[in-house]
Order: structure tokens, then sequence, then C-alpha cells
């Protein structure tokens, strides 16, 4: 064995050379810091909720402590990348753009969590972020994908009577992605809504949706609105009863009676001045005249004297406030203007005769038209002064103080409806009685927000508009000769239309369908919702004061109680 092993010199040289490599490759692995070797976990998905805070996890596994750390979130987003947050031995440090939006735990490195707090998060969070653990000689990454959901509240609104039925509407701010709505019946019937989805600045839906409701459909209907990321709804329902529902007026054909009565008398007197001025025409003509001239002359004679009396007869229309039938929510309506002059040449006597009528057609006919708008209106126990008492129906309010106190403090006895309007036409009537002290009328949200905040010896002059008595004299001051006029009726039930379309609030005596007060509403922005309050008389102390009763009747006579 010796002598082989001499024999064999290139064996012994390749054996050395093996083991140098050997203790070179051991001593390479021992010099490279093992400890720096650590691994970054994250969860794939997170969804985060619109308004909330959202955690992006980022976890760091290692068998040896760590050291030399630093943490950096990124956002990916299209190709870009952006900073966010920057956590290190040192501390942290979130970048400009997010500045008190991010934080990372105080003891991360401890922990290994190192997960990123996003807060109040938006639409515009919606992204990839990148947690990048690096040390001096190791690095390592993890991607988390955000989605970001929004949901809110859903209102529920009645704009008024529409054709054969009632329109209602839902309305929602705060949605993302684009959701979708649905209008349901309560047996499970859907209605096509007419629905508008826009989105804002920071990139949130907001909903309007109307949808036409028919009496036959009266019951539970319910509007729904769904987010198709989460498949989470939110909705509204409202019970309908069919005595909401607008009714066609009995009073109509009563109505078509007189005005073809009135038309059959203009046509009369037109038969009549028509005859006498052909008589007057055949005696201007001379026998000596030719038959052909004779007969010439007279069809002329007859086609002038019949444009003069058209013409008259449509100056006696116009003079008398008479226009044409116009279409109006899908009825024909005839609208009769007031004129002052009602008089045409040789009809003097019959424009005096029709001119009261006329007038008081005229009068009716407004009257009924915004009578037809009529909704249940309630007050909101919640939106009136503590010394006021509201009845179980909450229709009727009046002013209970107490013993000790003779009258309330500098605060009004104001109570809120709980409806609010912010387009459309709506009616409601107030039974006043015979108080001496009341107020009607409307104010915008803010106003209400307000009412329990602030005291006031008066109502603000922006954002109300009503009719209000104050020991037995009416305000504005011109109600007092109007009421008077009107064949010395007392006022006892005031009727208020309220006409967002043309921005106008209207208030009528019902007993002679007479317009008391018309006031413009003006400085409102169209979304701005306007709620109806009632202010009645106070009492002494001890003693109820004069109550005020919402009518619920929806009957085209109004009812001798309420």
């Amino acid at each position: 064995m010796t002598g082989q092993l001499h024999d064999c010199p290139t064996c012994v040289t390749a054996g050395m050379d093996q083991r140098r490599w050997l203790f070179f490759a051991v001593a390479l692995l021992t010099a490279i810091p093992l400890s720096e070797n650590f691994e970054v976990t994250s969860t794939k998905n997170v969804m985060g909720v619109v308004g909330q805070d959202t955690i992006l996890p980022c976890h760091i596994s290692s068998t040896k402590p760590l050291e030399n750390i630093e943490v950096r979130w990124k956002k990916i987003t299209d190709g870009y990348i952006e900073d966010i947050h920057i956590y290190g031995q040192f501390g942290d440090k979130p970048t400009q753009k997010y500045l008190g939006r991010t934080s990372v735990p105080a003891d991360g490195f401890a922990t290994g969590n190192v997960s990123l707090t996003l807060k109040n998060v938006q639409p515009a969070d919606e992204g990839t972020y990148s947690c990048f653990v690096k040390s001096l000689d190791w690095g390592a990454d993890t991607a988390t994908m955000l989605s970001i959901a929004g949901t809110s509240e859903v209102f529920f609104e009645i704009l008024g009577p529409q054709g054969n039925g009632l329109e209602l509407a839902c309305r929602s701010h705060g949605w993302f992605p684009k959701p979708t709505v649905q209008w349901v019946t309560q047996s499970k019937h859907r209605l096509p809504p007419n629905t508008a989805i826009h989105q804002d600045s920071k990139q949130l839906f907001s909903v309007l949706s109307r949808v036409t409701v028919t009496r036959e459909e009266a019951g539970e209907v319910t509007c729904q609105i769904l987010n198709p990321l989460v498949q989470t709804e939110q909705k509204t329902t409202v019970h309908l009863s069919s005595a909401v529902f607008p009714r066609a007026s009995p009073w109509l054909p009563a109505f078509w009676i007189l005005f073809t009565l009135f038309l059959l008398t203009l046509a009369a007197g037109a038969s009549l001045a028509f005859r006498v001025l052909i008589s007057l025409a055949s005696l201007n003509i001379t026998a000596k005249q030719r038959a052909s001239k004779k007969k010439e002359e007279a069809l002329q004679a007859h086609e002038t004297e019949k444009r003069l009396l058209l013409a008259e007869e449509n100056d006696l229309k116009v003079r008398c406030g008479k226009r044409p039938f116009t279409v109006e929510n899908g009825k024909g309506v005839a609208i009769v203007e007031k004129r002052q002059n009602c008089t045409a040449p040789g009809n003097a006597e019959m424009s005096l005769m029709l001119e009261p009528g006329v007038n008081a057609l005229s009068r009716a006919l407004e009257f009924r038209r915004a009578r037809s708008h009529m909704v249940a209106i309630t007050l909101d126990e919640a939106q009136k002064h503590s010394e006021l008492a509201v009845s179980s129906d909450r229709r009727i309010v009046q002013h209970k103080p107490s013993a000790q106190q003779p009258v309330m403090g500098r605060q009004l006895p104001i109570v809120v409806g709980r409806e609010g309007f912010a387009s459309g036409r709506y009616y409601w009537e107030v039974h006043v009685g015979d108080g001496l002290d009341w107020e009607l009328g409307v104010l915008t949200e803010p106003v209400r927000g307000t009412l329990k905040e602030r005291s006031w010896k008066d109502l603000p002059e922006d954002g109300v508009w009503s009719l209000r008595r104050v020991n037995g004299e009416y305000w504005p001051e011109d109600v007092n000769a109007k009421i008077l006029s009107s064949q010395k009726v007392q006022l006892r039930v005031v009727g208020l239309d309220l006409n967002l379309e043309l921005s106008t609030l209207s208030f009528y005596n019902i007993v002679t369908d007479d317009c008391i007060l018309d006031i413009s509403i003006k400085g409102i922005e169209w979304s701005t919702k306007l709620y109806p309050f009632l202010r009645p008389g106070l009492g002494e102390a001890g003693e109820k004061g004069k109550p005020l009763t919402i009518n619920h009747n929806t009957d085209w006579d109004f009812p001798s109680t309420v």
C-alpha cells in the first residue's frame, strides 16, 4: 500500500486541492449574515369602506433579531409608483400627501408587524400597495390589492300627484362603485324608475330615483340601492294608503256645464248683433241697382260685417279674460285671466253681466287645481317646543304652559312637519278657528336644524315664508284688506299651496276660494328641502292656547269638522 502511494504523486496533489476548496467554501458560508435572511408576507386582497380606517397587512418573519431594517410602503397605480410611508429604526415618516392619514405600529420590528393603517379611505385610495423591507445586505417585498366600497343611507320623498298616480323619490349620496336601483311593491312587482346617477369630485356616486305609483299598487313600496362589489343593499320602505292618491274632481262636470252655458250666451249675443247689422245693410241698397250688382254688394257686405262681428266677439273674449283651452299635466284646463275692463263696443251690458262669472270661474278653477295636489302633513314631535302638545295622530298642536310659568321664554312655540319637499307642488290645509295669534308657512332645512340650538324673539328673515296673525291683525298688512273684501267671511281654514316649480307659496281662504297672499320663494338652492311649520297662539299660565289642526280629508268639499 505504501509503495503504491509513493508511486502516484498526482493523487496526493489532487487530494490537497480538494481540501483547500472545502475550507474556502466553509469560510465563505460562515461570513454570510444568515440573520438577515427574513421573509415578508401579507394578505393579497383587502376591502376598504369609504370613510373608515383600513389596515394593509405586512409581517416580517425571522429566526434572529432584526437589525438595520427599513420598511417602505409604496402605492402602484397604472405603472406609477409613489412613496407613502417610511418606517425605520429611528421612527416613521409619512410622505407629504399622506400626512395624518398613515401609521405603522411603534413596536413593529419587535413584533414583526409593520402593517400600514390608512385612515378615512376614499375611492382614490384604491390600488396596489407594496410593503418593501430591506437591510444592508437583504431585501424582500409583498403586495396587497386594496378595493374600496361605499354605501349610504337612503332618504325617501313624496313629490306629489303625477297623472293618475303619486310620484315618489329616493335619494342617497356616498356610493362606490356605481350602484344599481330597484323599486319593488309589496307583491314583489318591480316598478320602472327614472334614475339619475352622478359622480362628484371625490368619485362618490349620488343617486336620485323617481317612480310613479298608481292606486292599484298601494301598500308597501320599497326603494333598494345595491352595491355590486360587496352585494350590500340599503333600502327604505313607505306604506301608501289609497287615500293619498289623487282623485278625479266631482266638481269638474259642473264646471263644464257652466262653461258651456257661457259659450252659448256669447253665441246668442253674436247672432243677434249679426242680424241687426244685416238689416241695416239691406236698407242702404237702392232699388235701382242691377240684380247682379245687388247680389255682389250683398255678399260683400255680408263678409265685411261677419269679419267685424268676429273681431268684436274676439275682443270681448279677450277683455273678459277668456282664452283657449291648454293642456297641463295631461288634463284639459281652461285658463282664465282676470281683466279689469271687460267692455266691448255694442256689448257693454253683456260684458258687465259676464265679468263676475268669468272671475268666479277663474278663482274656483285655480283653487281646485291647487287643491288637487293635497298631501297628508304630520307633525314631528322631535322638532317642537317643549311646551307644545301634539295629538297622537300628529295633526293637532296647542300651547300647554306650566302653572308656574306665565309664558314661555324667548323661544317661539314652533312645531315643524315631518315631510320635507325639494321639488313638485304640494297643498295642505290648517284649521285656525277663531284664534287671534298664529303663524303658518314653510322654512328651510338649515333653519329647521337650528331650532333647538338657538332662541329667537322672532323667526329669521331668511329661509322662512309665512302668513301670521298677531292680536287679530294679519301680516303682511295687505292681507287684511283682502280678507275683509272676501264677502266678509271670517278666515277659519287656510289652504297652503307650495309650488316649487314656480317658486311660490300661496295662501287661500278655502270658503271663498280666494287667494289672499302670494309669496315668492327666492335665495335657496334647488336641492334644499322646505318643511311646513305651525305656530299656535300662547296660552295663559296653566291654560291651553288655541289649537291648530291639519286637515287630512282629501275630499273636494271641506268637512264641517276636521
